[in-house]
């Protein structure tokens, strides 16, 4: 079974993936390298990202994140 990844001649390349809005608090953390229990800490304190719900999914936008790195930065 080949990768679904794989090009085969003669076709075009695969589309790149669309850019990322927003993360899931794990994708956050992630990126951010913190953990989650901070997070929520965060959250709970008035500190944290703002975030949004879709659906039950907790998230956070990239421009959210983004404020949310500066204001830590200023703070510093």
């Amino acid at each position: 079974m080949e990768p679904l990844a794989q090009q085969h001649e003669g076709e075009a390349p695969a589309a790149p993936p669309p850019p990322r809005r927003a993360y899931s608090v794990p994708e956050f953390c992630e990126a951010y390298r913190i953990s989650r229990s901070l997070f929520y800490d965060e959250v709970r304190r008035g500190t944290g990202p703002r975030t949004f719900k879709s659906g039950k999914r907790t998230l956070v936008s990239v421009e959210a994140a983004d404020e949310w790195r500066r204001a830590k930065e200023a703070a510093a």
